[in-house]
């Protein structure tokens, strides 16, 4: 049935003056799609849609770049919206834009899920950057700028430093047990890396950005949500901005 579909919306295109470069580009990037979506769940509609893409973006990662990942959503995109589907809905997995505050907050069962599917990580790095995000609400470019020098451990507790008013006050966050447990367990796994900052690739290089925002989606697509950074920080149950012990 999908597969009927895509060739009804590649008629459609040809019909409307596409280039055949075009056409080919559109049936390699939908074919694989639809051949994902026929392995997971069938018919597209917007209750699925979302999780499809994210964790279809997800495999596309592993062997294409950002421009070549983006063009296969864009027709992704166009196909769903010949399929009938909100393309609203699809681009919230791609750019995890919402227009409400209220469409990107977790409910109490979504959150203690996500929670749960959290705590049973097995990797120390992508478990305390996830906790850090959910339980205090940290950006991803705080999370990327931070550096082991950051972290103070007393013994009793975490503490990490983060600079406000432009750098002329230093003020430390008090993390959770739980998050601060993990961040110790990450800090004991990753040695004595050659770079100063807290998180690194396994070559000891400062993750990107997109690499902190695949931790989070890829987490979203196990707990069955479509899941962003944002979605995070407004569902987060300390922001640290609420956590803060203002040095002396």
């Amino acid at each position: 049935m999908n597969r009927e579909r895509m060739q009804q919306f590649l008629n459609e295109l040809e019909g409307k003056g596409y280039s055949k470069e075009s056409l080919r580009a559109y049936r390699t990037r939908v074919g694989k799609f639809v051949d994902f979506m026929d392995a997971s769940a069938g018919l597209p509609n917007s209750a699925t849609i979302p999780m499809l893409i994210n964790a279809h973006v997800d495999l596309l990662r592993l062997s294409l770049d950002n421009r070549s990942i983006n063009n296969h959503i864009s027709s992704i995109e166009h196909f769903i919206a010949f399929c009938g589907v909100r393309v609203k809905a699809a681009r919230m997995a791609r750019r995890g834009h919402g227009n409400e505050q209220a469409d990107v907050v977790l409910t109490q069962a979504q959150w203690i899920n996500l929670h749960q599917v959290i705590a049973n990580y097995s990797s120390v790095r992508d478990k305390s950057i996830l906790l850090l995000s959910l339980l205090h609400g940290f950006r991803l470019r705080e999370l990327r700028n931070m550096k082991v020098a950051d972290v103070l451990d007393t013994g009793t507790e975490i503490l990490i430093s983060v600079p406000t008013d432009r750098g002329r006050r230093i003020e430390y966050v008090r993390l959770d047990d739980e998050a601060g447990q993990a961040l110790r367990a990450w800090i004991k796994a990753r040695g004595r890396a050659v770079t100063g900052v807290l998180f690194c690739t396994r070559d000891f290089r400062q993750m990107s950005v997109d690499s902190f925002d695949h931790v989070i989606r890829s987490c979203g697509w196990r707990a069955n949500l479509v899941l962003n950074s944002r979605v995070l920080r407004y569902s987060c149950t300390r922001p640290w901005e609420a956590a803060v012990i203002v040095a002396s």
